[in-house]
């Protein structure tokens, strides 16, 4: 079969309608199998991605594959012609035979006969049964699909990462260029596997040597993120040294005197005379002018190499030195405190209100902080770097920069690992416009008004997993500026996405592949997005009670939403009010029909 199109750096798109689900659909499909190049196996409608029509059966049967000489073979070879003369009772024998003489593709078949109840009885037990029969035994197809359920929670069977990796692994390992190319995301992702950027990439690189064009894209993140892991730790050291280089700058003119170095490493007493600075200085001066720059500064601090890193003067000043003499780094006590919660919001307030008594926040040891929601809340003139704080032990960042409207830092570095809750966490920050692409937010469940009022970020999110997010409502609200693309998210599990775009005015990209069937809620979800015009006819919005306002003032909105059933709606008011909606005839609800405009009424 054709290998599906797929949005690169996701995960592969869950098939419209599991074979083994409550929401099976009944077989359409009469071809036999060998006749249908680009069919979904003997079943219309049963997606098995990255299987080629011309691959012989024979070759995805792993180590349990046989001649076709050999009984399994011989009675799947019969089953394929009674399927062909739609004799289906005798099609369910032969491929019965065929998988109890241990043909993986003979079991594989048999499951689908099972699920469609193709002789009359639909048996999803056998179904399920026979599907791990013929996935255990090689057959490709089977593997790919047990993952897809496993890895959506479809189908009766649990939501299972682990397991969908361990069968896309085993068809990866069968040549299967899709598979190969979905364990090299997963890798990628740590979705089911621990985060491995090594074999991401040897697993991307084997899956376009297999044909997976969709793998390139995924292989330039790796290769990016690996060179970044690389890097980072001297990146680190280079942000800790220069905030130390600013602090022994007494007079800020971007030169060292000998003086300045001498006062900074007695107030943390270290045991220096100037003399001593004035000497060791001498090695670090390049161009002899009696000062040390922050350039020949950082050299001297390269020079030792990446394996340490300083906090700010006390680590770092104590080391000064060693760094310019090139003798060997002396050990020093940590001079910055681990802070913890409480401690962490009492130095923010302080360095809020003008204490410079403290280090510089860019700074602070962060590293055991777990809560730093509201931390920055409605500090207006808040506009310092803390970019390189260690945020790998957060789980809240609920309203953390909302009303720092000066604030506009980089912070995608941040390690956001283990944040559950980013609710309201920049509202309100009007400034801000950085790059959030490279956090990972797989863990996050709350996003309901992240970037309310955020009026001038405008930055890329598609890289984004917010696969556990449930609350989306008033994310973009206010958003004026942001319109960037958002089809790749897998909104599976979000329940109220209520004000979303609510004068998102710029915002103008498909959101079309979203799976939607979750919400409840999505009352006034367009109100005002003055620039939206994307299709949305394909969404299922059969849960859905609140729909109040939902294209209100959306002033471009003008596509088809015949497939739209409202059925559970109990608010459907100003649905269109004031939009540019025309597409009346289309509906095939009457309670769509009944937000038609007085002035040109449904007849």
């Amino acid at each position: 079969m054709m290998e599906a199109e797929q949005a690169p750096s996701s995960l592969a798109a869950e098939p419209e309608a599991p074979v083994f689900g409550e929401e099976m659909v009944e077989a359409t499909a009469e071809e036999p199998y060998g006749e249908v190049p680009e069919e979904t196996s003997a079943v219309e409608g049963v997606v098995v991605e990255g299987v080629a029509a011309e691959e012989p059966q024979a070759e995805v049967l792993g180590e349990t594959g046989r001649s076709r000489t050999t009984e399994g073979e011989a009675m799947l070879a019969v089953g394929h012609a009674a399927y062909a003369r739609k004799q289906w009772p005798a099609a369910m024998k032969a491929f019965q035979q065929s998988a109890e003489a241990g043909n993986a593709e003979g079991a594989w078949e048999l499951s689908l006969m099972h699920a469609h109840g193709k002789t009359g009885v639909v048996d999803k037990d056998q179904a399920r049964e026979w599907l791990k029969i013929a996935a255990d035994g090689g057959a490709v197809k089977a593997q790919m699909f047990l993952a897809q359920m496993s890895a959506f929670g479809r189908g009766g069977y649990e939501k299972d990462e682990s397991v969908a990796f361990e069968y896309l692994t085993r068809a990866a390992d069968q040549g299967n260029a899709h598979a190969t190319h979905q364990v090299g995301v997963r890798y990628l992702h740590a979705v089911g596997v621990e985060q491995d950027l090594d074999k991401a990439i040897e697993h991307l690189e084997k899956a376009i040597e297999r044909g997976s064009k969709d793998a390139v894209k995924d292989l330039k993140i790796a290769q990016k993120k690996k060179k970044k892991e690389v890097t980072a730790g001297l990146a680190e050291e280079q942000r800790a040294a220069i905030a130390a280089f600013k602090r022994i700058d007494a007079n800020g003119d971007g030169e060292l005197t000998a003086e300045e170095i001498y006062r900074a490493l007695s107030k943390k007493n270290a045991d220096v005379t100037l003399e001593r600075v004035q000497e060791i200085m001498a090695k670090a001066d390049k161009d002899q002018n009696g000062t040390i720059s922050q350039e020949e500064y950082l050299d001297a601090v390269a020079a030792m190499g990446p394996g340490w890193i300083g906090s700010w003067l006390g680590k770092i000043a104590a080391r000064v030195t060693a760094a310019f003499s090139g003798e060997a780094m002396p050990e020093a006590a940590e001079t910055v405190k681990c802070l913890t919660n409480e401690e962490l919001r009492v130095w923010v307030n302080r360095w809020c209100s003008g204490d410079r008594s403290l280090p510089p926040i860019s700074t602070w040891n962060t590293s055991k902080v777990t809560d730093m929601s509201e931390l920055f809340m409605r500090q207006k003139g808040f506009n310092d770097d803390i970019s390189a704080w260690d945020t790998s032990s957060v789980t809240t960042m609920r309203l953390m920069c909302s009303g720092a409207s000066s604030f506009n830092q980089p912070l995608n570095d941040w390690r956001v690992d283990n944040v559950t809750d980013m609710c309201q966490m920049f509202r309100d920050a009007k400034s801000f416009n950085h790059r959030l692409n490279d956090w990972r937010v797989h863990k996050v469940t709350n996003m309901s008004w992240m970037f309310s009022g955020a009026s001038s970020f405008n930055q890329p999110l598609s890289d984004w997993r917010v696969d556990n997010v449930t609350n989306m409502q008033g994310m973009f609200y206010g958003a004026s500026s942001f319109d960037h693309p958002l089809n790749d998210w897998r909104v599976d599990n979000v329940t109220n996405m209520s004000n979303m775009f609510l004068w998102a005015k710029s915002f103008n990209h498909p959101i079309g592949a979203w799976r939607v069937d979750k919400v409840t809620s999505m009352r006034a979800m367009f109100n005002g997005a003055f620039a939206f015009n994307q299709p949305l006819n394909d969404w299922r919005v059969d849960k859905v009670t609140d729909m109040c306002g939902i294209f209100m003032a959306a002033k471009a909105f003008n596509q088809p939403l015949g497939n739209w059933r409202v059925d559970n709606a109990t608010n459907v008011d100003n649905m269109f009010e004031d939009s540019a909606f025309s597409h009346w005839e289309d509906l095939g609800d009457p309670k769509l029909r009944s937000q038609k405009p007085s002035c040109c009424a449904v007849s």
